[in-house]
């Protein structure tokens, strides 16, 4: 086999250089026919048929040598190409896997959100079926008359100012008294003592006032529910 490639060697070229020129050539010669064309030549001189199975032998050992370094490199070539490929495989295994488990996720998701959704649109659909009465609207479905209503509501003002406003049922027990006392003393009254509350900085709405104006005998001094 072709070596293909050949090292002239510090010692051979010390060697060659120390030969008459005909024997130098003819031994260059050899060395080349052996190295490109693996073939051997015959020399009459036994001096440089020694010389040449000398560097023949380094010759085979350089080219053996060489082999196993290709070998060597092209195993690793493999093994990296290998690796490569199961570096590849695992990629994709696992933006398989990350992928399903997107797809799980959004089905997740689009449950949870279809759920909440209902769960939202029920709870507002509820909500539109019974809704929260606010202080102001269970004034306005009183059976007062409009004048009062809208003292009333300056009262929930002026108690939200002080920070002491009612809750439902001390809200709807107030609006009883008020009912009770225009029915009583008529509108005008009921609006002067609510007036007269508010400007003097009362807690709660003085209908014995009332009483003294309306002069009705008997009449009950009601409490405006502050503390309801």
């Amino acid at each position: 086999m072709a070596k293909k490639t050949c090292i002239i060697y510090d010692s051979w070229g010390e060697m060659i250089q120390a030969m008459p020129a005909q024997a130098a050539g003819e031994l260059i010669q050899a060395i080349c026919a052996y190295c490109f064309d693996d073939k051997e030549n015959d020399f009459s001189d036994p001096i440089l048929s020694s010389v040449f199975t000398m560097i023949k032998a380094k010759m085979d050992e350089d080219a053996a040598n060489y082999k196993k370094k290709v070998d060597r490199m092209n195993e690793n070539r493999r093994s990296h190409e290998e690796v490569s490929m199961k570096s590849d495989r695992s990629h994709d295994e696992v933006s398989k896997k990350s992928d399903r488990n997107h797809d799980e996720v959004s089905s997740v998701s689009d449950s949870v959100s279809v759920s909440v959704s209902d769960s939202v649109s029920d709870s507002v659909s509820e909500s539109n079926k019974n809704p929260q009465r606010t202080q102001v609207g269970l004034v306005d479905e009183s059976a007062l008359s409009e004048p009062v209503k809208e003292k009333l509501k300056e009262w929930l003002a002026y108690k939200k100012e002080r920070r002491e406003g009612y809750k439902e049922t001390g809200l709807r027990a107030l609006i009883t008294t008020v009912s009770h006392r225009e029915q009583e003393a008529g509108s005008s009254a009921v609006i002067d003592v609510i007036n007269d509350s508010m400007s003097q900085g009362y807690k709660g709405i003085i209908w014995d006032r009332m009483k003294k104006q309306t002069a009705r005998s008997g009449t009950t001094v009601f409490d405006e529910w502050a503390n309801a």
